[in-house]
């Protein structure tokens, strides 16, 4: 078995990904973690007043050796400003990587992959030093995602960009991708072998009165449709602020948006012109919070706008959501709204469609308790079939064995 591995990840705890849950489970499984990460500044302008970004610290985080080295912070979400962080983690890491992992033994590496993939590139030059294994799991399709931010639209640099994409998915041992619908993107760009190996979670811990007394007020007095996450241009929040206008005549239903991020002003500036009074925005919660506001809500909501690589994206969101039991509203037109369709998760509509969201949410509304029981009870099936955390843990340490035994071979 292939203990000792190091996962290469720009993001890491307090940040809110999965990544933190699944080292863990890998270090349950009797794997020796460490992950070289930066110190946290996601999302911008968030403060994390126990860590400086200049400082190179190492920590223990529930049996996991984390290694955080300087990074340039993320202050705002302007291209400049992304632009350094990123830039600023792929050289670091490199280099403090080098000399961290020197003399350590690394049987194997993981590179979690959410945008930019440029973060695998630290793991590159570890790859060789230490004759590891290399896997990247693909969270995001490069460059389909810078195209479709906005921006970048200079022809030349894209074709670069996606010229590195190519160099970068060519240096792994294997490609995990976390949705079926992005196997035939990343196999234009490369013949690396690669599996279908989706995000996964542990089951949410409740935890009572982990929440501010206003929101969980609203939620214990009305029927709440709860939006949980970053609040950026592709959750397209802006359907579901007029959907709640439409729903203005119906007191009892209230929408509530915890999160933020890069459009964070629009969506606030939008509640506050239309007077509405049935929506809520409350900014971002430690995900500790998260089981109690999912338990109190009646339906969790999901947004994407109608772009090519969101309509191919599960959203990380959607595992937490399965597994809290409740049912899941969607507005897209892509993958995640068919997956919620044919497993009766919840009710789905195209993006952007406001009007029939707003119809499926009086839909939800006027179910009663039972009915709406059974449709979250579905969901939490569906969640233990396919996305159990331990699960795939033990699967990636199967993986890393069988590539590794490959690769010694040749």
């Amino acid at each position: 078995m292939n203990n000792n591995i190091l996962i290469v990840s720009q993001y890491f705890y307090p940040e809110h990904f999965i990544i933190n849950d699944f080292a863990i489970a890998l270090a349950e499984q009797g794997a020796n973690i460490s992950v070289l990460t930066s110190n946290p500044s996601y999302p911008a302008g968030s403060k994390y007043k126990k860590y400086k970004s200049y400082r190179f610290v190492i920590e223990n985080y529930q049996g996991v050796t984390v290694y955080r080295i300087p990074s340039f912070p993320r202050v705002k979400n302007s291209f400049l400003s992304l632009s350094l962080t990123y830039l600023s983690f792929v050289f670091n890491a490199s280099i403090f990587g080098f000399f961290l992992f020197l003399f350590k033994k690394i049987d194997c590496i993981l590179v979690f992959a959410p945008s930019p993939i440029t973060a695998a590139i630290p793991a590159i030059p570890l790859k060789f030093l230490k004759k590891a294994t290399l896997f990247i799991w693909i969270q995001d399709l490069w460059p389909e995602s810078v195209i479709s931010s906005g921006y970048v639209k200079n022809n030349i640099f894209l074709r670069l960009l996606t010229g590195v994409v190519k160099l970068i998915y060519k240096q792994a041992d294997l490609l995990l991708i976390q949705s079926k619908s992005f196997l035939p993107y990343v196999k234009k760009l490369t013949s690396t072998k690669m599996v279908y190996f989706p995000n996964s979670i542990k089951r949410l811990i409740y935890k009572e009165h982990s929440l501010p007394k206003k929101l969980r007020l609203i939620l214990n007095t009305n029927f709440c449709i709860v939006y949980a996450g970053n609040v950026g241009f592709a959750q397209d929040l802006k359907t579901l602020v007029t959907a709640a206008e439409l729903l203005a005549e119906h007191k009892m239903i209230k929408i509530l948006i915890v999160g933020g991020g890069s459009d964070s002003l629009r969506i606030k500036k939008m509640i506050i012109e239309k007077k509405l009074k049935n929506i809520h925005f409350f900014n971002r919660l430690p995900f500790s919070s998260m089981a109690e506001l999912f338990f109190f809500a009646k339906g969790l909501y999901i947004g994407l706008k109608d772009e090519k690589h969101l309509n191919v994206t599960i959203p990380g969101k959607f595992q937490a959501y399965l597994a809290a039991s409740r049912p899941i509203i969607v507005s897209s037109s892509g993958l995640i709204s068919r997956i919620v369709k044919k497993n009766k998760l919840g009710f789905v509509c195209d993006s952007s469609d406001s009007e029939k969201l707003a119809s499926i949410i009086l839909k939800l509304y006027n179910l009663n308790d039972t009915e709406r029981f059974k449709v979250g009870e579905r969901a939490y099936d569906f969640f233990q079939a396919n996305y159990d955390m331990n699960f795939f843990a033990k699967k990636l340490l199967s993986l890393f064995t069988q590539i590794s035994q490959k690769s010694k071979k040749r």
